[in-house]
């Protein structure tokens, strides 16, 4: 087993974006940063859902051991080389990933689900796709969850935001008042079950609750992305990754390095509607 030696400087270097100063992208941003750090960023739910059914990680409930998630997370890492062609230290890897896990629940173990939650959610896959995953290791029996599970959930969603230091970004939102929300927006009463589809509705229509996790995705895949554009405040060309077009001031677009920051010009104010773009 790898040796536990403490929580590695993870959180070091998230200081430099707090500068950022929309809060749920400061947090996508943070997240990233733990996402790259952890070898997450190499991960797809498919590729999870092969540790899950070797350890029946399946049973929301199950209590692993320290020793156990250690041997579920050096296969994760072993079909990250084998799938992903990526050379990495699968000790040091192990090691790294598990400090975080542990530093997310100061606990000398975790369920399943504690297990399950940090490592879909921080994989590359599409946003619908890991909370479809999310939603069937939460469930106990049957098909479907009841809103204390739901609300269960969503509060260990909660943990990541709060390793970032952004506890702030919930506000007065409750995990319990998160899945209300959810039930209202399907018409349901709270003492029925929600289906899969119905939960697919409510993280269709973008819940505030979980608006970093979409944002995480699009910085993600928007990388690569060029646009051969100028932008209007530090006038960079071509635009990298995200771009954002005022819709008040004429012909004015905006980096992702500037919008991040809130940089502004004679007559553009931050409170203008923006649009974001991931292509030309």
């Amino acid at each position: 087993m790898v040796k536990m030696t403490g929580s590695p400087r993870l959180f070091g270097d998230l200081a430099e974006y707090d500068k950022i100063a929309f809060p749920v992208y400061r947090v996508a941003m943070k997240l990233r940063y733990i996402q790259k750090k952890t070898k997450l960023c190499h991960v797809t739910v498919s590729m999870w859902k092969r540790v899950v059914e070797e350890y029946s990680l399946d049973n929301p409930n199950l209590i692993l051991q320290p020793a156990e998630i250690n041997s579920a997370v050096s296969m994760l890492f072993q079909l990250i080389m084998e799938e992903e062609n990526v050379m990495i230290n699968r000790e040091e890897s192990c090691r790294i990933l598990l400090s975080w896990l542990f530093s997310l629940y100061p606990q000398p173990s975790l369920t399943a689900l504690q297990l399950n939650v940090p490592i879909i959610l921080l994989s590359k896959s599409e946003t619908i796709t890991k909370q479809r995953m999310l939603f069937e290791v939460a469930i106990l029996s049957g098909y479907e969850l009841n809103l204390q599970q739901l609300s269960h959930l969503l509060h260990l969603t909660s943990y990541l935001i709060i390793s970032c230091k952004e506890k702030s970004l919930l506000g007065a939102t409750s995990s319990q008042s998160a899945a209300q929300c959810c039930y209202t927006f399907n018409s349901l009463s709270f003492h029925s079950r929600l289906t899969l589809e119905k939960y697919e509705n409510w993280i269709l229509s973008d819940p505030e609750y979980l608006a970093w996790l979409p944002t995480l995705h699009r910085l993600n895949i928007s990388q690569e992305m060029r646009h051969d554009v100028t932008c209007g405040i530090c006038k960079c060309c071509p635009i990298l990754g995200l771009r954002y077009k005022c819709l008040r001031c004429i012909n004015l677009d905006i980096c992702q390095a500037c919008f991040l920051a809130g940089k502004k010009i004679r007559g553009h104010e931050l409170s203008h509607p923006l649009k974001e773009y991931l292509t030309q």
